[in-house]
């Protein structure tokens, strides 16, 4: 039996079969399929206190070990697009902090997506487990890797309820808005499926961003139709606002 096999035998003597297999079933649904079976079962030890590894500081990381910490995210800089000899495709850096230290966090391709997927934002505490340390040109830096995961860390608190505002005075946080919907159109397939639309309220109309389960609420013929959505975020980059809909927040038709 190897590790990962004992790992999961500890949970469901912790659990319970059925209720180990409902939270797995949940946290793909919340990640969107972009965990493997590894990872997820790591997740969950985690939160369970049964981490593998136990937890480093930012200063004491190596490229010798997997890296395994929890730390605060001070920026998160615009994703943008590279192209090299070897290859093309996206990435974005996060710069995260602890006590000890200071690091860059490199998110590339699909893993760019973790930001407005997961709500990061800076001041959100997160645990980096199974990621690799890299010594580039450009100092040290965490990347995920392909054995590893990001999550956001539950135990800093959660927010308040959204609050109800009109599109015009939207400016960050989570909230809860009303307005038609003016489009709505999906793309991609998979981990990378999202929905892109619009909202009005009669005091302005801003760009709807949608992800996971909340892409199934609203299809195509729901355009016209007027629609309450609580628990979005708010993001602003490049001073163009755009708010994202994961599977925190909830759409109701009007």
């Amino acid at each position: 039996m190897n590790e990962d096999e004992k790992v999961k035998e500890r949970l469901e003597e912790a659990l319970g079969s059925q209720e180990l297999t409902a939270r797995i079933a949940k946290i793909r649904q919340e990640t969107d399929g972009l965990l493997d079976d590894d990872a997820v079962l790591a997740l969950i030890a985690d939160e369970m206190g049964m981490t593998r590894q136990r937890l480093s500081g930012l200063s004491g990381l190596s490229a010798d070990a997997p890296v395994s910490t929890a730390c605060v995210i001070d920026e998160i800089e615009p994703a943008r697009t590279f192209k090299s000899d070897t290859r093309s495709g996206r990435l974005r850096r996060l710069h995260v902090s602890d006590p000890s230290a200071r690091l860059t966090l490199m998110l590339w391709d699909e893993e760019v997506e973790l930001v407005e997927q997961l709500g990061l934002r800076p001041g959100s505490r997160i645990k980096i487990l199974s990621a690799v340390m890299k010594n580039t040109r450009y100092g040290p830096q965490i990347h995920v890797g392909r054995n590893g995961f990001i999550a956001t860390d539950e135990s800093a608190g959660t927010p308040g309820p959204p609050v109800r505002r009109d599109i015009k005075d939207l400016d960050g946080g989570m909230v809860m808005v009303r307005g038609v919907l003016l489009s709505f159109s999906v793309s991609g397939r998979g981990r990378k499926r999202s929905a892109l639309g619009r909202l009005f309220d009669g005091t302005g109309e801003i760009e709807v961003q949608f992800y996971g389960t909340s892409i199934e609420t609203l299809t195509g013929s729901n355009v016209g139709v007027e629609v309450e959505i609580a628990g979005a975020r708010v993001v602003s980059e490049d001073g163009k606002r755009q708010l994202v809909c994961d599977e925190r927040a909830s759409i109701r038709i009007l």
